[in-house]
């Protein structure tokens, strides 16, 4: 995909995270739970994660999309935010899920259980 600016990245639905990486000059781009067929033919939902770099045109360029091995109860979960740490010279993404216990219904609405995951 391609991006004329960094407003064009927000506006285009799902993504619910960008994080940049200053060292690399890479954007990170993080969707909700999207469905996939697991290799036992069962629906699973599992969040993306897109690498995107700025090309020196003007455009944005997406160079990878990996899913993330998380997984969520439905298409309209997932994380609401991602950043970047680094531990020991290794860099992590931290990603805030959604709901409480990363659920969605009632458990999803359980006050003081927010979730942060690392990947």
């Amino acid at each position: 995909a391609e991006y004329e600016s960094v407003e064009d990245i927000w506006d285009e639905s799902g993504f619910e995270g960008i994080a940049w990486d200053a060292d690399s000059d890479m954007l990170y781009l993080l969707t909700e739970g999207v469905e996939f067929e697991d290799n036992d033919g069962e629906e699973i939902n599992l969040a993306l994660l897109r690498t995107v770099i700025f090309d020196g045109t003007a455009t944005y360029m997406e160079q990878q999309l990996c899913a993330i091995d998380f997984e969520f109860e439905s298409d309209n979960k997932g994380f609401e935010a991602v950043n970047i740490i680094e531990i020991d010279g290794v860099r992590y993404f931290l990603a805030l899920c959604e709901g409480n216990h990363c659920r969605k219904s009632d458990a999803g609405r359980d006050a003081g259980n927010g979730r942060v995951v690392l990947f």
